[in-house]
């Protein structure tokens, strides 16, 4: 470090100002007193290391900070992966024995039906998790509570690990001339409603009967946008509420159909009791032995 007299002209600074000026712009006043620095009458020029040694001290905190922050994010990346870990064994489970409705367009084994095969998919585990949860042309969406976000990876794995059919050709439904009845064999409700629409019998039918509500397009809407326990969800584009109106038509005319007449009541009112003859016949015997009694008494 070395010293001089400032000349005139020079720029001058008192301690107190230096040490203001060090608190309220550090980087400035290092970059200006890199060239020179001038306290009272003398002027210092103090080398770099100097200037880059305070430098390291005054940062050693910002350092810091950044590495902790990049640590955590390091963390919460393995906790993740370790939250969402992926078996095969258990994917193959949850698709043969919990998510049962998978089967009814997918196959028993995954290897396509009236949806496109899942064995030897080469979608992410990300795309199937956007898939199950937001649906797709044709496949409805189900719910968080139908299948969880593991069950899904778990499937993903599972099916990623099968080979690919070699050929695959979907299977189409029959028609019908009732639209209603067209409608659920085209949009594959019949996957899960085969009965219903085939024959308009079974489940779906016998399970309005019994409850006494009639299909109207109301219902249907309902049941197609926030259904209940295992049906999953469908929006507008896939099927509009037009179309859920003559599935309601065809499923209101099953219903009327199947549902037997109220018993009609008995002619003559209500019907009498079965002791009510017994009693009439008890007290004509106890009236028809008082009058033998009678008789024989006035006969003697």
């Amino acid at each position: 470090m070395s010293c001089k007299r400032p000349n005139t002209a020079g720029f001058h600074l008192t301690r107190k100002e230096v040490q203001s000026k060090t608190v309220n712009n550090k980087s400035h006043f290092l970059l200006t007193t890199f060239q020179m620095m001038e306290i009272g009458d003398w002027r210092f020029h103090l080398p770099l290391s100097a200037f880059s040694l305070y430098f390291r001290r005054e940062t050693l905190k910002s350092v810091r900070t950044v590495l902790l922050l990049g640590l955590a994010v390091i963390l919460s990346g393995l906790m993740g992966s370790v939250a969402y870990a992926q078996d095969p064994d258990q994917g193959k489970a949850t698709y043969e024995e919990q998510v049962w409705q998978c089967q009814r367009c997918h196959g028993p084994n995954g290897e396509g039906l009236y949806a496109r095969p899942l064995a030897g998919s080469e979608k992410s585990a990300q795309e199937w998790l956007d898939q199950v949860r937001n649906g797709g042309r044709a496949m409805p969406a189900f719910s968080a509570e139908q299948v969880s976000d593991q069950q899904i990876l778990d499937m993903q794995a599972y099916f990623s690990g099968l080979t690919k059919p070699a050929n695959f050709t979907p299977k189409q439904p029959p028609t019908a001339e009732d639209p209603g009845q067209n409608l659920m064999l085209q949009k594959r409700c019949v996957a899960c409603h085969e009965e219903e629409a085939t024959t308009g019998q079974g489940r779906l039918i016998s399970n309005f009967i019994d409850r006494g509500v009639v299909p109207t397009q109301e219902v249907v809407v309902k049941q197609l946008r926030t259904p209940f326990k295992n049906m999953p969800s469908f929006r507008p584009e896939q099927v509009s509420d037009d179309e859920a109106a003559l599935i309601a038509e065809f499923l209101a005319a099953q219903v009327a159909a199947q549902t037997p007449p109220p018993a009609l009541p008995q002619s003559g009112g209500e019907t009498s009791s079965p002791m009510f003859p017994l009693v009439l016949l008890a007290v004509g015997t106890a009236l028809a032995l008082t009058g033998l009694a009678l008789r024989r008494g006035l006969a003697r």
